[in-house]
């Protein structure tokens, strides 16, 4: 048996509730709120309760939430989807809903659509400022090279800098177009950190272009979280992961809309590795390898666009991963209607 997570409908719903709506988990299992979709191997970290109204939950998330659990048997066909469209009075009460809606739906901004905005060049060039130049198509249409270039470095200071000295995780944010630092913080935990709400407004805005960063102090790529986030916030141009073992990985969205349709549509065929491969790889090894393969289906499928200094010929999970990929590639590809 399932259960999914059904949002009130109130006109000023808890944003982390509304994102939730739609999450399908086995009955024992908690919902894991501010995503759609759960990741398999289970990501550690965020706010989980077993149901809306849990007493064990932080009071925050209780108080006057009007969520309901509906229970789902495993392997019914139901006509009616797990997520539920955002209803018109909803989003005439509510932009911020309204932007959560639009960055869920197939065919939203393209990252062309976001960068290029009015064409505008700075005066020192264009400038790539997801990934220093090594990704054509996304340069900034505003700020000089030079200024970029030194926001990057700074996002990477403060970042590495002192997650190294705490062991938690950092979040820097800046806009691309003024190049205004948004957010340098930390929740002081080891497994996440928060937007707080004026950057989550920010980052719903889809005429904004923000720059984010933030580490793994487990030295993982991109989690199912972090995607789901990237998918949703119309106004995040690109995202950085820094891992504390040296590794980068950088990622922009091309097709918003499709990477929640690609994620779910993994769940399926990443049970299977996991149950196939379990004895060739354990534990970390092989959420790590999952969550490389995942990542590099979406880039392969066009729906993201990723980078990474991974060197692949001498990683010694490069095989588990390509063979992982070969398997995903083509369901993302029907994802998103078209044949690999």
């Amino acid at each position: 048996m399932d259960k999914v997570w059904r949002r009130s409908g109130k006109a000023h719903p808890r944003l982390s509730h509304a994102l939730t709506d739609g999450q399908r988990r086995p009955w024992d299992k908690p919902f894991i709120l501010g995503v759609q979709v759960v990741a398999e191997p289970e990501p550690t970290g965020g706010v989980r309760m077993m149901h809306p109204h849990d007493p064990a939950a932080p009071a925050k998330e209780t108080i006057n939430c009007g969520c309901v659990c509906v229970p789902k048997p495993r392997g019914w066909k139901t006509t009616r989807p797990d997520h539920q469209p955002f209803t018109t009075d909803e989003l005439a009460r509510n932009p911020t809903l309204k932007a959560v809606a639009e960055g869920r739906q197939a065919g939203g901004p393209t990252l062309s659509e976001l960068l290029a905005g009015n064409g505008k060049v700075g005066a020192g060039g264009t400038a790539d400022f997801a990934s220093g130049g090594k990704m054509p198509g996304m340069a900034s249409p505003i700020l000089p090279a030079a200024t970029l270039a030194k926001l990057d470095g700074d996002a990477q200071a403060y970042v590495l800098g002192n997650a190294k000295k705490t062991g938690h995780e950092y979040l820097y944010a800046f806009d691309a177009e003024t190049g205004k630092v948004l957010a340098s913080r930390t929740d002081g935990r080891v497994d996440g950190v928060s937007m707080p709400d004026d950057l989550r407004a920010a980052a719903l805005d889809r005429t904004r272009r923000l720059v984010m960063y933030h580490n793994h102090p487990d030295s993982s790529p991109f989690s199912v979280g972090d995607m789901d986030t990237l998918a949703v916030h119309l106004g995040i141009a690109g995202v950085t992961v820094y891992g504390h073992d040296g590794s980068l990985w950088r990622v922009a969205a091309l097709e918003r809309g499709n990477i929640g349709k690609a994620l779910i549509a993994f769940r399926d065929p990443i049970r299977r590795t996991l149950s196939n491969d379990a004895a060739a790889l354990q534990g970390d090894a092989l959420q790590w390898a999952v969550e490389a393969a995942r990542m590099q289906a979406l880039d392969r499928a066009g729906i993201v666009r990723m980078e990474t200094n991974i060197d692949w010929a001498a990683h010694p999970l490069a095989a588990q991963v390509e063979k992982m990929t070969g398997l995903l590639y083509p369901v993302a590809m029907k994802a998103k209607g078209k044949t690999p």
